[in-house]
């Protein structure tokens, strides 16, 4: 294709010397804007504290390694995962930064996560006890390595850790393993945004740490803050605070800033990601046609019909519909119909002119419009973090920095980088910022 038959993106990853994406359905993710939310928030935690980003279930949906990378060049000093493999990930990927796995993994990964500094949670006696056999077993082959574990304190959440009451004995038998560090003692709220059982449940932990002081133990970093905890003050900041949604330029509904300083934070948090699509088929039906699986929408009018390349296999699910929009030419347009695993119809009548050749947006802005999480939640009967969360990895992550492309992950591959910003990445230069 000559470039001036190749239509939009393909353009701009030609131009980049990239890959193209196989499919009109793709993510881009904006790094300059996870790039800043980073700087925002390593500013509003503070000297002394430290920042643990989330890059769990994907960074949340927008691709682990570069997403993570992006994180610590803002300035953050730690990612939390969920599964030892997403800490392997970003090892493999070259990433130095602190990593901590907050669920239990499976007990041949022990060695392995000393040998390549992951540090592990410790969820309670029973799990805390496996997972110092399974070190027991390998740490003479492993040549002076340390097993670094965070003891998890159940302050009421009730969904992990060690009650208040057995937070000593745990500790004890860490201790007591050579070769193992209480590396830190945390906790998680249920209900950030309620003042009264947020205060509950720093109450029970910080009685857990008045417990080890008293055994005459360090719990070294104290954490239990996250996004909400952070910005709306109820949680304390302890050593470390872990941020999750923010990080992405998104908020709980819920949120109540508690300071000027935590409310101008929230304010300047931009969101990373967009998801867009290009129309595979526009064609006019006349009125009474029906459109998609169980012949549901009716036509009432003669309509012009967009199909697009994406469905609840990529995570945009069933419930979107009715009541879901997108954006074309920066106008409105309905999804109609049921969506299917791989298409959704759209109804572009009212949008003159348009074309396969159009970009349209699913998630994220368009000329003066924006399709938000929170509307996408609300038409679900879901969570902003579902929605995101979901979105799955058959979609291609095409990665800017400021306006120019420097990177894409696309399905069943590793992320390749830009020829012209490959320097900039080997040296760790993002966005302005360096990795560090």
């Amino acid at each position: 294709m000559t470039e001036a038959a190749t239509p939009g993106i393909e353009r701009e990853l030609e131009r980049a010397g990239l890959p193209d994406l196989h499919r009109y359905a793709w993510l881009e993710i904006d790094l300059a804007a996870l790039v800043h939310n980073a700087r925002v928030l390593r500013s509003l935690v503070g000297p002394g504290v430290r920042l643990a980003l989330a890059a769990k279930a994907n960074a949340y949906g927008h691709g682990l390694e570069v997403s993570s990378w992006a994180g610590v060049g803002g300035g953050a000093d730690c990612l939390i995962l969920g599964t030892f493999d997403e800490a392997m990930r970003l090892r493999d990927f070259g990433l130095q930064a602190g990593l901590l796995v907050v669920y239990p993994v499976a007990r041949d990964a022990v060695g392995e996560a000393a040998v390549r500094g992951v540090d592990l949670a410790a969820s309670n006696g029973e799990a805390t006890g496996a997972l110092l056999a399974a070190w027991r077993a390998v740490m003479p082959k492993l040549g002076g390595c340390e097993l670094r574990l965070h003891l998890e304190v159940d302050s009421g959440f009730t969904r992990g850790g060690v009650p208040p009451d057995g937070v000593v004995d745990t500790a004890r038998a860490i201790l007591a393993e050579p070769g193992v560090r209480l590396a830190g003692v945390w906790s998680h709220l249920a209900r950030s945004s309620d003042p009264e059982s947020a205060r509950r449940q720093v109450e029970r932990y910080e009685a857990a740490l008045a417990a080890l002081g008293a055994a005459g133990i360090e719990p070294r970093l104290r954490h239990m803050a996250a996004s909400s905890g952070l910005l709306g003050g109820t949680s304390p900041r302890y050593d470390m605070v872990r941020i999750g949604l923010a990080y992405y330029g998104e908020r709980e509904p819920d949120l109540r800033p508690d300071t000027p300083e935590a409310a101008a934070a929230a304010a300047a948090l931009r969101p990373a990601l967009t998801l867009k699509a290009r129309a595979v088929r526009i064609e006019e039906i006349a009125r009474g046609e029906r459109v998609g699986y169980g012949a549901a929408w009716e036509a009432p009018r003669t309509s012009l019909i967009a199909t697009l390349p994406l469905g609840y296999g990529d995570g945009y699910v069933r419930a979107y519909s009715p009541g879901a929009s997108v954006l074309i030419r920066g106008k409105r347009a309905p999804v109609v119909g049921r969506v299917s695993m791989d298409s959704l119809a759209v109804d572009v009548t009212d949008v003159p002119g348009a074309s396969i050749d159009d970009d349209v947006v699913l998630i994220g802005p368009q000329g003066d419009e924006r399709i938000t999480l929170d509307e996408l939640a609300a038409t679900r009967s879901s969570v902003n973090y579902e929605v995101i969360v979901g979105l799955g990895e058959r979609l291609a992550r095409v990665y800017r920095d400021a306006n120019e492309i420097v990177a894409v992950s696309r399905p069943g591959s590793t992320v390749v980088v830009s020829p012209r910003a490959s320097a900039r990445w080997s040296t760790g230069t993002l966005a302005g910022h360096r990795r560090g």
